[in-house]
């Protein structure tokens, strides 16, 4: 599974939303406050920002990217794009990969890399644009494209689009675990917890220590009370990651839940 520093950040955001949708706390009003603020923030918007976060990918390995197997030989980049891109240098990268596609307009595989650069530096409408370009130029069966351009999609909260393209996604490579992983967000995102679960279940079957689909089935099945589910999820990442932050925190969630059940009995 491709991983990123950026996807626990997003993760604890989720977590936290949690905390504060399933508890009504006495707080000062002070306190209050600053809930309000964060019951605001964590709003669908920013929930589905924060799971398209968690898994927007891209095997950073140059222009080069699949090349040998779907791109022709001509759609390559220079070494000053491909360098920048590698090392995450995103406004210079977009510069060579501009001056690139201008040079060769029809290099589909630097039209795609342009929108993903685009999209790590935050404009999604134009990320989405480039992507769009590079399908209709011929770069149609990486199924990181439909991925990405899904995930673009969700982030402007248009569901129905992103999960078209993750649907395709998955025509083209089935057993690619991140893009059954991406549909199930997808369907965290429209409410449909039933989608949501077989998705991250087939992830698992493709990848038993895809962490990230644990803690979304431990998300969910918190929602549904179902506990005993969500602890055996919890169980799992903890034996192999004891010190993860979101597992960690899920778990104090679900001790507090746990807790306000039996104090009403």
């Amino acid at each position: 599974m491709i991983k990123y520093d950026f996807i626990l950040l997003p993760l604890k955001i989720v977590v936290r939303c949690l905390e504060f949708m399933f508890f009504d706390f006495a707080v000062t009003d002070k306190d209050n406050g600053v809930k309000i603020i964060l019951r605001r923030f964590c709003q669908f918007t920013t929930i589905v920002r924060a799971l398209a976060a968690i898994v927007l990918i891209i095997a950073v390995t140059g222009c080069t990217h699949r090349a040998s197997l779907s791109a022709p030989e001509q759609w390559k980049c220079d070494s000053q794009a491909d360098t920048a891109f590698k090392g995450g240098q995103w406004e210079k990268s977009f510069r060579y990969h501009e001056a690139l596609v201008n040079r060769e307009p029809s290099n589909c595989l630097a039209l795609y890399h342009l929108g993903y650069v685009v999209g790590r530096m935050g404009d999604r409408d134009k990320e989405i644009q480039y992507y769009r370009k590079a399908l209709t130029c011929g770069y149609n069966l990486d199924d990181q494209l439909h991925f990405n351009l899904g995930m673009a999609y969700l982030d402007l909260n248009q569901t129905a689009k992103a999960q078209v393209l993750l649907k395709q996604a998955i025509s083209i490579s089935p057993k690619n675990p991140e893009n059954h992983f991406g549909l199930g967000v997808i369907a965290v995102a429209e409410g449909n917890m039933v989608i949501a679960e077989k998705a991250f279940e087939k992830t698992l079957s493709l990848n038993n220590e895809h962490w990230d689909a644990r803690l979304m089935l431990a998300r969910l099945y918190l929602e549904q009370g179902r506990w005993k589910h969500m602890q055996d999820q919890l169980e799992k990442v903890m034996i192999a990651q004891p010190d993860n932050e979101v597992a960690l925190e899920l778990k104090t969630i679900l001790q507090k839940r746990q807790a306000m059940e039996y104090d009403s009995n």
